[in-house]
């Protein structure tokens, strides 16, 4: 039990419940203003200060085990490697999820071809995917291809934020292709970056870090975008309602209901307006993948250059002493 950090573990629970709990709540069952949301949020970023505090700690104490252990606490380079996960992951996300709501509320596609459009991106990622293994393998550096993934998934997202409903089919296909393959280029290369710089014995709590902070960062920053989105369509919308004097238009019903019952709360002579301030909220959504994606240079641009191929031969001549 020495070994396993309790107090770390039951601090580090609580407060992801509390984070994923009020990103849960906000806006659905309770709106972001509510006591409990609030309650909720400040008390899980407490708890999260609370951790950090005593992962350093107990990394200094020879007597207690930390949950983080020291060499990936004294490592930037696997924190830099995390906020490039962070930021390929959200964006990418943001991405997967309202593109095909665009084109479900704008081109009037149905489920399956809205989610058949996202092919290009797909058939991108997992392309590239593999040509960033060999290209990482055949190099012996991680770092090539996490900077060929912020270029290709920064140019990809600004792209994609130029749609319109007169945007050939070329086009989207083109820029959801580039996205893809940036994510493609990147996605897994923060795996590598804590194989080569951690020990072999913390290398698993690495991966699963890289993993745990992933999926944290689709489920923040989906919740983030869907908040914009609301925020901006109801802005926009106003307007329109003000001029056209339509009192009977539920605009708390914009998280709960598709464009189509939105849109038909309005006059018939409004819809094509309703239907541009709709295009153009989902479009603002895609902003904040161009932000992740920029972002992401941070992590490329300062993680640790480390030969791969050198760990392994350390890893074989190590095998052959023993």
């Amino acid at each position: 039990m020495r070994q396993f950090d309790v107090p770390g573990t039951v601090v580090l629970i609580a407060c992801l419940s509390c984070l994923l709990l009020g990103l849960q709540w906000g806006g659905s069952t309770y709106p972001w203003n509510s006591v409990r949301v609030i309650a909720l949020l400040v008390l899980a970023c407490v708890l999260a200060i609370a951790f950090i505090f005593m992962q350093i700690w107990f990394s200094t104490s020879p007597q207690t085990s930390a949950t983080i252990p020291a060499s990936i606490v004294k490592t930037p380079s696997v924190w830099l490697a995390a906020s490039y996960a962070m930021c390929m992951t959200g964006g990418l996300y943001i991405a997967i999820l309202y593109i095909p709501i665009w084109f479900q509320a704008i081109q009037d596609k149905s489920s399956l071809g809205s989610a058949m459009i996202l092919t290009p991106l797909i058939a991108g990622y997992v392309l590239c995917s593999i040509i960033a293994g060999i290209l990482t393998s055949f190099a012996g550096y991680y770092n090539p291809a996490m900077l060929i993934g912020t270029v290709l998934t920064a140019v990809g997202t600004g792209l994609l934020t130029t749609i319109t409903p007169d945007t050939k089919i070329a086009k989207w296909i083109g820029y959801q292709l580039l996205f893809g393959c940036g994510i493609g280029f990147g996605f897994g290369q923060p795996s590598y970056v804590v194989q080569t710089l951690l020990p072999d014995r913390d290398v698993p709590i690495g991966v699963t870090l890289i993993t745990l902070i992933q999926n944290l960062a689709a489920t923040i920053f989906v919740t983030v975008a869907q908040t914009i989105f609301e925020n901006n369509l109801t802005t926009r919308l106003h307007p329109l309602i003000a001029a056209s004097d339509v009192s009977d238009v539920d605009l708390s019903l914009i998280g709960s209901v598709g464009a189509t019952q939105l849109i038909d709360q309005f006059p018939a002579s409004e819809r094509p307006m309703v239907l541009d301030a709709y295009s153009a909220a989902l479009i603002y959504t895609l902003y904040i993948a161009l932000a992740l994606s920029c972002a992401s240079v941070v992590g490329t641009a300062f993680t640790e250059w480390k030969s791969m191929k050198s760990s392994e031969s350390d890893v074989n001549i190590d095998q052959v002493e023993q």
